[in-house]
């Protein structure tokens, strides 16, 4: 089995809610052990040993409670975000820091408490308690009861639609931001007839490629790699991950290196994750948008709400160079190839979907052709613009078909002027200008 690489790993360990408490609990007993053998000293306690073993045995046994209501608490939350919003906001809630540092205040207290009883010497005097240890566990006390009012309060905010939205655009920007920080290829060299074909080890989705260790590998083996899937794509076992050919034309590749070299450098599980996916960050939102124009929900105003987000990550993508990512070695010589989305197939993913689904909603219509009039005035290229003028197209077939108000069609006709104007390099159609 293979070792996850560092990115994924830490990724892996930002979300798991026992990765924080468990570290709580390690230090919280090192440091009740540690504490518990200093001197007397000054502190806050003044009773006797069996005093101090009933407060701690009760601060143990209170603080377990509202530990299991936390975590009932959060369960609620992660059903109501799978059920109300989109199952793949999981993995957002689970990776929340708030809740972590609750829960491992809340496990850390539990823990340092329970290894203190075992330091209390029994029919000890005040003087031969140690105090620093006692007052330790009163100031955990006090951080336990700030951070369940914490967690009343961050609980309540962070269920709002509101705050879910601005997390997923802002952990999109910043994917965006890593992504694309060196730019992309907007054009791919093809693979030579007899490039070697390498197949994948495992089945699922592609979550991360280290490019760096896969262009130094490839210079080492004096091979240029080019793969399959993009980021984000699901694989199977044994279908094609890639393709590699030799510098030299009349060199043989073995299999089994090749492989290895490819396999240990893309990352496969069993979902998708914002480590390098961004567009999962906008399937998220359009899976929000969908389910809130659904008409088991409908609640056209956070699809609203969710398309507004998509014109921030939209317009932040129309202003890179987005694609494919080409790595050369130290010399130039290139080495990696991997594929990516266009600006053209991110937008198409942005509104494809919302545009079918709300077809018949003029409210959601125009915020899609809003979105595009500030994609176009964004867009860096003429590529960009024709893209934008083709979903605008397609947004106005749609409205002419579901629509039967024609006010509401006549409102919807002329956003999408303005939109189309914008697509055209109209820097003054923004939506904030005067004029339809």
């Amino acid at each position: 089995m293979r070792v996850p690489r560092p990115s994924v790993l830490a990724d892996y360990l930002r979300e798991a809610l026992w990765a924080g408490p468990t570290l709580a609990v390690v230090i919280s007993a090192a440091l009740a052990s540690v504490l518990a053998e200093l001197p007397g000293g000054i502190g806050f306690y003044n009773g006797d040993a069996d005093g101090a073993r009933q407060i701690l045995t009760t601060v143990a046994g209170a603080i377990i409670a509202v530990t299991a209501t936390v975590f009932s608490l959060t369960i609620v939350t992660l059903e109501l975000a799978s059920s109300q919003y989109s199952p793949r906001l999981l993995r957002n809630f689970l990776s929340d820091r708030g809740t972590q540092v609750v829960l491992s205040t809340f496990m850390g207290t539990f823990t340092y408490c329970l290894a203190l009883l075992r330091a209390i010497p029994a029919a000890a005097s005040p003087a031969a308690l140690p105090q620093a240890a006692l007052t330790g566990a009163l100031g955990l006390v006090v951080a336990s009861i700030a951070a369940l009012v914490y967690y009343v309060h961050h609980v309540s905010q962070s269920i709002r639609i509101e705050s879910i939205l601005a997390d997923v655009e802002a952990m999109t920007l910043a994917t965006i931001r890593r992504v694309y920080r060196h730019g992309a290829a907007q054009s791919l060299p093809p693979s030579p007839a007899g490039a070697l074909a390498v197949p994948t080890e495992e089945s699922g989705f592609v979550q991360a490629v280290d490019l760096d260790e896969m262009t130094r590998d490839a210079a080492a083996a004096g091979v240029v790699v080019a793969l399959r899937p993009v980021v984000g794509e699901h694989v199977v076992r044994g279908t094609t991950l890639g393709w590699v050919w030799p510098d030299a034309p009349d060199a043989r590749l073995p299999m089994d290196a090749m492989t290895d070299l490819l396999n240990r450098n893309v990352e496969v599980s069993f979902e998708r994750t914002l480590n390098q996916d961004v567009a999962f960050g906008i399937r998220q939102l359009v899976d929000i948008a969908i389910r809130a124009i659904s008409p088991a929900v409908n609640d056209p105003t956070t699809a609203v709400d969710a398309i507004s987000h998509l014109t921030v990550l939209l317009c932040a993508l129309a202003r890179r160079e987005v694609g494919h990512h080409a790595r050369c070695d130290a010399g130039g010589a290139l080495r990696v190839v991997l594929r990516g989305y266009d600006f053209s197939e991110y937008l198409q993913q942005a509104c494809g979907q919302i545009r079918r689904y709300g077809a018949g909603e003029p409210a959601v219509l125009v915020q899609l052709l809003v979105m595009l009039v500030e994609v176009g005035c964004q867009a860096r290229d003429e590529r960009g613009r024709a893209a934008v003028a083709e979903q605008v197209g397609l947004v106005l077939q749609d409205a002419d078909r579901e629509i039967q108000q024609p006010a509401d069609r006549e409102a919807v006709h002329a956003m999408a002027r303005k939109a189309l104007r914008a697509a055209g390099g109209g820097l003054d159609e923004r939506v904030s200008g005067s004029g339809p």
